[in-house]
């Protein structure tokens, strides 16, 4: 009988997901099914393949995305859940789409993008060969409430088979299983010239999770990233297997282990995801040629960092769902010397569920009024007013900005009434971002956005 589930339900999975790429509706819904039918399927499934899992709280679908583009280019079968869903439902899909009705996995690799929390689900059922997290941070409160648990959310259904791949640069990341016997890899920043002296938002890790010492730290990249010691254990920054020895955000040029990368994008951020995806592949054997031709092509295909037009003003949009990513949105937009106009569209945080605004405060928003060359800030969606009260408290001139709720309208302003470079920061809800693509897709200098 359990057989017989098991290929009614990939049965029925397969049949919905050739549905929704007829319709070209890509959706969670082919795993969702599977489970109702056979709630054991991921158990039972034959993945005689090596299952890398990527999580953190942000860069892994930057991270999963080009792991994945660099073994398809070299020949690779891949299983992966790419189209936004970390959680049960979204990685059984993507597994799913490379399995026979038998369940024996068809794949040479099987990546999964996991949600921090969701881990005990994933990984009591298919147990990683390589973790990578990218790094941990104060997301999703209300569901999280603080940074430890969600260490002990990863670290759950782990043993010791599992090989991590870790950011040095992170103390919290650095904290998963140790002292268990787990290989354990680490990449890393060593260039600090973006580095600082001081952090610029509160810190999530201050102390060490193993003495509960205050931690020294000589550079700080952003957040609690950086270079750091316990002054009163032996927990550290360890010397990264694959760092970063040079990077300049101008050109998009970064030194790993004396090997020469183009990165297409000058977030400090993004560069942490290019070096997770390239020492990962890297580790698998795959050569420098045959990673590199990749990464210099690379272009992350969402609404993140998404070009667009208001006429012929170029714009880019990126995500917001904590302090870091606003902050780092922020630190983007300060790199842009010339005039420019920023519009906010702000959601209720967490699928609408929840009123969590803290993040917005977290975030060093102070940075925007020291910059002489904003024109107008627009807020819109459902949190507009609350994003506006964060901008007016840190010192923003409240005449230069705008409150309209209506998306479309905000976006109408946001093109007639702003100048300058165009910036958009969105919430993440899916919905939003849809309805955020959908407005500026309407303009005919944005039909490359109609997809």
């Amino acid at each position: 009988m359990r057989h017989i589930r098991l290929f009614f339900a990939i049965a029925i999975a397969k049949m919905t997901r050739f549905a929704g790429k007829i319709l070209k509706r890509g959706s969670s819904l082919p795993g969702l099914l599977a489970l109702r039918i056979y709630p054991g399927i991921m158990h039972d499934l034959q993945i005689d393949c090596p299952v890398i899992a990527i999580t953190g709280a942000n860069g892994k679908s930057s991270t999963t995305k080009l792991i994945a583009d660099i073994l398809t280019a070299n020949g690779y079968r891949v299983a992966a859940n790419l189209e936004g869903s970390n959680m049960r439902p979204g990685i059984l899909t993507g597994i799913l789409e490379k399995s026979k009705l038998s369940g024996k996995v068809d794949a040479d690799f099987v990546l999964m993008e996991v949600d921090e929390f969701s881990s005990p689900k994933i990984y009591s059922a298919i147990k990683p060969d390589y973790l990578l997290v990218t790094n941990v941070l104060r997301d999703h409160v209300e569901r999280q409430s603080d940074a430890s648990n969600v260490i002990a959310k990863i670290e759950q259904e782990l043993d010791e088979r599992t090989t991590l791949f870790l950011n040095a640069d992170d103390p919290l990341v650095n904290s998963i299983l140790y002292n268990k016997p787990n290989k354990r890899l680490y990449y890393g920043i060593n260039d600090e010239k973006y580095g600082h002296g001081a952090p610029s938002t509160p810190l999530a890790a201050k102390f060490c999770l193993q003495c509960g010492a205050k931690l020294d730290y000589s550079v700080y990249y952003f957040e609690h990233m950086g270079k750091y010691v316990c002054p009163n254990c032996d927990f550290h920054r360890h010397e990264p297997d694959y760092a970063i020895e040079y990077l300049d955000l101008e050109t998009g040029q970064m030194v790993m282990n004396n090997e020469v990368y183009h990165v297409n994008y000058d977030a400090f951020y993004m560069f942490y995801n290019i070096l997770a995806a390239v020492s990962v592949c890297r580790e698998l054997g795959l050569s420098y040629e045959q990673v590199q031709s990749v990464t210099d092509t690379f272009v992350f295909g969402n609404a993140r960092l998404q070009e667009f037009y208001l006429y012929e003003r170029k714009g880019v949009m990126n995500f917001l769902k904590n302090a870091t990513s606003l902050s780092a949105t922020i630190d983007l937009m300060k790199q842009d010397k010339e005039e420019k106009s920023i519009l906010f569209v702000m959601d209720n945080t967490y699928d609408r569920r929840y009123l969590i605004t803290q993040w917005y405060w977290d975030s060093k928003v102070e940075e925007l009024v020291a910059d002489p060359n904003i024109d107008k800030i627009v807020c819109t969606w459902y949190r507009a007013y609350d994003m506006a009260i964060r901008l007016k408290a840190a010192g923003f001139p409240a005449d230069k900005i705008i409150v309209e709720r209506d998306l479309e309208k905000a976006v109408s302003i946001f093109r007639e009434d702003t100048r300058g470079n165009a910036y958009v920061g969105y919430d993440t809800d899916s919905y939003s971002i849809g309805k955020v693509v959908e407005a500026l897709a309407k303009y005919p200098e944005n039909t490359h956005l109609r997809k």
